[in-house]
């Protein structure tokens, strides 16, 4: 082979090269700028992930090939009864594994279904998966991501611990509620605005026997809360559903005080969920003041305070119901599961560190996976690094270190995700 033949195919495989780089590196091209977001990010972390490819090998060993299922036959009908059958014994089976974690593997098994696999960009993957959806705020939009969403999540789907925590699966629901105690009589909660969620929680509470049992009456913004989500995905949450009920017009908005201490909410009860609540505000306090009383409440600290009463309420409660509903169940049987269902409660909402300690960012995410891809083949000399590579990242001062950062990213995700699918975790290179 002569030279000009053998620089020829150098130049080729250059090329090649700088095209696949550019492919796995679409962020950096300006005209797809619009695509870098939150979940843009997830997915491109998930799918370099040892867990969702391993997964993703799992699944592909029992789907079918599209095109290849006929409805008029009987064999291929049973043949998707089967895969259906199956695809359920593929998550997580172990009782302690945490409830967040078992819930963004079964949106993996959706995502790999509707052609979400590994090898794919977000580009590549997202192209038949123009979704519409409808945010908390009431937005309507049309966006490219997997049909897994749901209401928790606020229409967009939860794959990583670290989306947690800005809204994430978080649920908050603000109501504007107008309550009527009457002594000897079951206590009147009429809804104004907002959602109806607390007003139909408050309903089923005193159905259920556990009605509110302290005097309440007047109006009031019921918001009803977990204990066991991020504080800045429920502060997130807050504003919006206090948004939602001030736009009905029905709550008139009080001038702001700032130099107004906050004062505690009139009266906080637990509901007929562990680590669940609902506080109540005065409707005729000013708007900031609600906010700042909120954030107060949900303090760590706090809630530790108020969490042994919520607690020994709740165990009351559902032990009274245990024994309501099996006559040969002594109390203090009852008593004894009431506590393990509640301990239990506990084990599988604990959330993964990552879901608590720090958002995804996505521009400084993604320039440190492609920091994380030039591992293997940088030793020292930036000259090796791919050209697709950004100067302002080639030139970096903190290359190494956002190069580990970058692989961090990756490992974090398995040391969460493998456990789950019964994968030893391999030591890092």
């Amino acid at each position: 082979m002569s030279k000009a033949v053998k620089a020829l195919e150098a130049r080729r495989t250059e090329c090649a090269a700088k095209e696949d780089w550019e492919r796995q590196w679409w962020w950096f091209n300006a005209a797809h700028r619009e695509h870098v977001y939150e979940f843009s990010a997830a997915w491109k972390i998930l799918r370099r992930t040892s867990a969702y490819r391993i997964f993703g090998n799992r699944m592909n060993a029992l789907c079918l090939p599209r095109g290849t299922i006929d409805p008029r036959s009987i064999f291929d009908v049973f043949r998707v009864g089967t895969l259906s059958s199956q695809l359920p014994k593929m998550l997580p089976q172990s009782a302690s594994a945490p409830t967040e974690l078992c819930e963004m593997v079964g949106r993996w098994q959706n995502m790999i279904a509707d052609g979400w696999t590994p090898e794919k960009t977000y580009l590549e993957a997202s192209q038949s998966s123009q979704t519409q959806c409808v945010l908390s705020d009431g937005k309507t939009l049309r966006i490219h991501i997997p049909p897994t969403f749901g209401v928790r999540n606020c229409g967009i789907p939860v794959i990583l611990p670290r989306q947690v925590t800005t809204q994430g699966h978080t649920y908050l629901f603000s109501e504007l509620c107008e309550i009527t105690f009457i002594v000897g009589q079951a206590t009147s909660i009429k809804h104004l605005a907002g959602s109806s969620a607390p007003a139909a929680m408050l309903r089923n509470m005193q159905w259920r026997n556990k009605p509110v049992a302290s005097e309440i009456s007047g109006r009031f913004i019921a918001i009803q809360f977990p204990f066991h989500h991020p504080v800045e995905a429920l502060e997130a949450l807050l504003l919006k559903s206090l948004e939602a009920i001030e736009a009905s017009k029905v709550w008139t908005r009080q001038p702001a005080c700032p130099d107004r201490r906050s004062r505690r909410p009139h009266l906080v009860v637990g509901t007929l969920n562990q680590l669940e609540a609902i506080a109540f505000f005065p409707a005729d306090e000013p708007r900031n003041l609600t906010e700042r009383s909120f954030r107060t409440l949900i303090r760590p600290e706090k809630l530790k305070q108020i969490m042994p009463r919520i607690r020994k309420e709740w165990i009351k409660w559902d032990s009274a119901e245990l024994g309501r509903f099996d006559l040969k169940l002594s109390a203090e049987d009852a008593v004894k599961q009431a506590r393990i269902r509640w301990k239990e409660a506990e084990r599988r909402g604990q959330l993964a560190s990552q879901s608590i300690a720090r958002p995804i960012k996505p521009d400084h995410d993604l320039d440190n996976l492609a920091c994380g891809d030039c591992f293997p083949f940088y030793r020292r000399n930036r000259s090796a690094l791919p050209v697709a590579l950004p100067a302002r990242l080639r030139d970096n001062a903190d290359l190494n270190k956002r190069i580990a950062t970058g692989r961090e990213l990756v490992r974090s995700q398995d040391k969460l995700f493998l456990p789950l699918l019964d994968v030893p975790l391999k030591p890092s290179a």
